[in-house]
């Protein structure tokens, strides 16, 4: 996959980290992997020494630059004419066929192609187990059978005078692949497309996903989904990443106020059923 580069940005979950590195060498992957790291570690020596296969290139950033700036250093390094964007928590398997989505995003001329979260339950510690055995038994039985959940963030925006809305669609019609607004944050993209329209807000640390995509949206960026496409997903919230992670919602926040917009509402299409909602004070 010599046009194909993937980008990984992580911050202060070494051990997601190198569980997804880990399934870069059960599958061979020969592209080049840009890392960018905010933790406080440095855990570069580690990488080099587990995974002497990969052609990895690390970067230990100042600590909690950000997702959104993290990204963009990356993808100022790209040198192939196609990426992939990778949280660190994801993990890949025979589903994530890069090969195929490469093929599709060219053929139909996209700028980004996605695909599904393949969410699986885990445990970062003992409290979280006494949680799914008591309270959430449904998701202590996918933990034993290792059962995952598909999600899709994936939709279209609507402009409303003062109001922006994102639907949601769960009900993905069979055209293959789907031509939306918005798609989970694991996809394929156009280097040279992405750049073009500016890349992440740096401003934005966290909940910088809505941003993104409306601003794709608003350079006309064609964004589309593909089913069958996907990764694995582990989310996992450890003690030293929770303080940070919650952030997102005053983010979020400030987006909808960067692009003058009053009320901002998640969607579900299939329902009408508001998922989620930002009210800024008149």
């Amino acid at each position: 996959m010599e046009e194909l580069t993937i980008i990984v940005k992580t911050f202060e979950r070494t051990a997601s980290l190198m569980r997804l590195l880990n399934s870069f060498s059960k599958l061979n992957l020969n592209c080049p992997i840009l890392i960018c790291d905010d933790s406080k570690k440095n855990c570069k020596k580690i990488l080099d020494r587990r995974f002497p296969n990969l052609n990895l290139t690390y970067t230990h950033a100042e600590f909690d630059i950000g997702l959104s700036a993290g990204r963009n250093l990356l993808l100022a390094q790209v040198k192939t004419p196609y990426f992939v964007l990778c949280d660190d928590d994801f993990v890949f398997d025979e589903r994530t066929d890069l090969i195929r989505a490469l093929s599709v995003i060219k053929a139909h001329a996209l700028d980004i192609l996605g695909g599904d979260f393949y969410n699986y339950v885990t445990v970062s510690n003992f409290k979280r187990l006494i949680k799914l055995i008591f309270w959430e038994t449904n998701k202590f039985i996918r933990l034993v059978k290792n059962k995952f959940e598909t999600s899709r963030y994936i939709g279209q925006f609507k402009e409303n005078g003062p109001e922006l809305n994102f639907c949601i669609s769960h009900k993905v019609p069979n055209e293959n692949p789907w031509i939306c607004d918005a798609v989970n944050n694991f996809f394929i993209a156009n280097t040279k497309s992405v750049r073009n329209m500016g890349g992440w807000d740096p401003e934005l640390k966290m909940g910088e996903h809505e941003d993104f995509f409306y601003r794709c949206k608003q350079h006309h960026l064609k964004v589309a989904y593909l089913n069958a496409f996907g990764v694995r997903h582990y989310p996992i919230i450890s003690s030293s990443y929770k303080k940070y992670r919650f952030r997102s919602f005053e983010f979020k926040t400030q987006f909808v106020k960067k692009h003058g917009f009053s009320l901002y509402k998640e969607i579900q299409v299939d329902t009408g059923l508001v998922l989620f909602e930002i009210q800024l004070n008149a």
